[in-house]
C-alpha cells in the first residue's frame, strides 16, 4: 500500500514539474504572440488567464514542451495575414510540423528532398525549364543535386546529405548572408552561324592540307 502511494507522489510531483514548466513556456509564448495577435491587448487579465491555462494543458496534452517546438509555432504566426489569435491546437500543430529551418524561410528536409526528385528530370542542362520557387530554392535544389552527382549518393547518403544542406544555410542565413541571385550552373551554348562561303572556304583549306600530307608521305618513302 505505502508503495503505491509513493509511486502516486512521484508521478503527481512529475506531473507539477511538468505543469510548472510549460506554465513558463506559455508565459514566454504569449509575450511574443502580442506583437502578431495585437487583440491579446484588448483581452481582460482573468480572461486571459483562462486562456493560459487551457493552452498550458493544450501544451501538455499535446506534448509541446520545448522552446524548439515553439519556435516553429511562432514562425507560422508571424507568417499569417491577420491579426486574429490561433486556436491552442493550431498552434501546436504548427510547433509540431516538423520542419526546424522555417523560423529562416527554410523548406523542411521532406520537401527538399521531394524537390530535388523533381529536378532530377531536368538536370542542369534543362535547369531553365524547373519552376523554381525562388533564388532560395534554386541554391539549395543545385547544391544537392550537384553533391548528389559528384559522390553518387545512396538513399542514406542523399538524407544525410539534404540535412546537412539546410543546416549549412540555416547558418549562414542566421549570419545575416543575403540569398544571391541564381545563375546557371552550366554556361549555355553559343551557336555561331557559318556562311556558304565561310564553310566552302573552310572545306577547300582542308583539302590543300590533306593534299599536302599526302605529297609529303610519298617523297619521304
Amino acid at each position: 500500500m505505502n508503495q503505491v502511494m509513493n509511486i502516486q507522489r512521484v508521478a503527481e510531483n512529475k506531473n507539477t514539474q511538468s505543469a510548472s514548466m510549460v506554465e513558463r513556456l506559455i508565459n514566454r509564448v504569449f509575450e511574443q504572440l502580442i506583437a502578431s495577435c495585437p487583440i491579446l491587448l484588448t483581452i481582460q487579465p482573468e480572461q486571459l488567464k483562462i486562456i493560459k491555462q487551457q493552452w498550458v494543458l493544450g501544451f501538455i496534452e499535446g506534448g509541446v514542451t520545448t522552446f524548439e517546438q515553439v519556435k516553429r509555432g511562432m514562425a507560422a504566426v508571424r507568417a499569417k495575414s491577420n491579426g486574429y489569435l490561433p486556436s491552442v491546437g493550431e498552434f501546436i500543430s504548427w510547433c509540431k510540423s516538423g520542419n526546424e529551418y522555417a523560423h529562416l524561410g527554410l523548406p523542411s528536409a521532406d520537401d527538399l528532398a521531394k524537390r530535388v526528385k523533381a529536378f532530377m528530370g531536368y538536370g542542369f542542362e534543362l535547369e531553365d525549364q524547373f519552376a523554381f520557387a525562388s533564388d532560395l530554392e534554386y541554391w539549395l535544389i543545385t547544391d544537392v543535386y550537384r553533391k548528389c552527382k559528384v559522390n553518387r549518393w545512396n538513399d542514406k547518403q542523399f538524407d544525410a546529405g539534404v540535412k546537412e544542406t539546410l543546416d549549412a544555410w540555416a547558418g549562414r542565413l542566421s549570419s545575416g548572408e543575403i540569398i544571391p541571385e541564381r545563375r546557371r550552373q552550366i554556361p549555355k551554348t553559343v551557336k555561331i552561324k557559318v556562311t556558304d562561303e565561310k564553310a566552302m572556304d573552310y572545306l577547300a583549306r582542308m583539302r590543300s592540307i590533306l593534299r599536302g600530307n599526302k605529297t609529303q608521305n610519298t617523297v619521304t618513302a
